[in-house]
């Protein structure tokens, strides 16, 4: 993996948590037609297994940082 796509990966990340920190999931379900809530539950199943994955690797530490385990980075 390249560092434009890691970049693009935390920077799409990034604009997520903007997007939905004033929006509940309830809003976004009521603004889509049917066929769009197909996708959208489709990405979200995506989304939410591969964010769980970064999340249980990201509190692990960072390579190299000895017995860290988690929380705010040292």
């Amino acid at each position: 993996m390249t560092g434009e796509t890691v970049m693009a990966i935390t920077s799409a990340i990034d604009a997520l948590c903007d997007a939905i920190e004033h929006a509940t999931p309830a809003e976004v379900v009521a603004g889509l037609d049917p066929v769009a809530l197909i996708g959208l539950a489709r990405d979200a199943e995506l989304c939410s297994a591969w964010l769980a994955a970064l999340h249980v690797l990201a509190t692990s530490g960072p390579k190299g940082a000895g017995d860290w385990q988690g929380g705010e980075s040292p």
